[in-house]
């Protein structure tokens, strides 16, 4: 179960097992929070979102960056992501740990560094 408080139109949840983006009219419905579940943010869920993988480190782990936002990257580390790096200049990056480790965390997180709001054309 995800918190409400945590949800906003546009957030990408798993409903009765299929992805669902949630609708304005959805927050009409409290009893409907119950049913929404986390979907974690792999690899595949960055690549849906425009993300690719930089080929300048060769970690196992991986980051994965935006060609839209050169100075924003995210790590993935045992298949999920946990971190957004931002780079400040060629040699000065900070490292920013946040729950980014669900989909919607990472949506939310996302907007409020970019005021992108990160969606999909197409869900497969």
């Amino acid at each position: 179960m995800i918190n409400k408080n945590e949800l906003q139109t546009g957030s990408i949840v798993s409903f009765q097992n299929n992805i669902y983006i949630l609708k304005r009219n959805d927050f009409q419905f409290s009893d409907l929070f119950n049913h929404f579940n986390a979907i974690p943010t792999t690899q595949e869920w960055l690549q849906k979102f425009g993300f690719q993988k930089s080929d300048l480190l060769k970690m196992d782990s991986g980051i994965y960056y935006h060609p839209n936002f050169n100075k924003l990257s995210v790590t993935i580390k045992n298949g999920l992501a946990n971190e957004i790096i931002i780079y400040i200049s060629e040699n000065n990056w900070k490292t920013l740990a946040f729950n980014i480790g669900y989909v919607h965390l990472f949506q939310n997180k996302w907007y409020q560094l970019t005021k992108i709001w990160l969606s999909i054309n197409q869900i497969k």
